[in-house]
């Protein structure tokens, strides 16, 4: 018994120090519009893949509510026109960590007005393409000091 308590515990420890990640790498996306938005992430081109969303301090999982419609924050994960928001990943070696888990190594953004998030379901604004797709190198990246400035990106191929 006391062997397989001693065995949870190490492998406890194992998994919690596993999601440890010694730093983050940021990066800004500025929004440049006159448009309150929400922006959304995923590893390939593909709404259908998104997960999170960016936000002022963190990040925020894919939520919807009873309706359908997007569930978020209105006072940390909406990006007012002329402020930023934070893009982040784990990892300290800047462009070699950033979008590595992508297998083209881009950065995939899906950019939803507020507006339209408030009046469309998730299915709506999937199906009718009421969203901008921000595709980021890091090339790009590095040309603009590692920052993201939105609409200066828009329909990047």
């Amino acid at each position: 018994m006391k062997r397989a308590f001693l065995l949870i515990v190490i492998f406890s420890i194992m998994h919690l120090t596993a999601c440890v990640y010694d730093s983050m790498f940021c990066i800004p996306i500025t929004n440049h519009t006159n448009d309150t938005i929400l922006i959304y992430t995923a590893q390939c081109n593909d709404i259908d893949s998104v997960k999170t969303g960016v936000s002022s301090d963190w990040f925020f999982e894919l939520k919807f509510d009873e309706t359908g419609k997007l569930f978020f924050d209105e006072s940390n994960d909406i990006i007012f026109p002329d402020s930023c928001a934070l893009y982040c990943e784990p990892g300290g070696f800047r462009n070699k960590s950033l979008f590595i888990s992508n297998h083209d190594k881009k950065g995939y953004f899906f950019v939803i007005e507020l507006e339209t998030a408030k009046n469309y379901t998730w299915e709506e604004i999937r199906r009718n393409k009421l969203f901008e797709t921000l595709i980021i190198t890091r090339e790009l990246l590095k040309e603009n000091d590692w920052k993201i400035d939105f609409p200066a990106f828009r329909n990047v191929p």
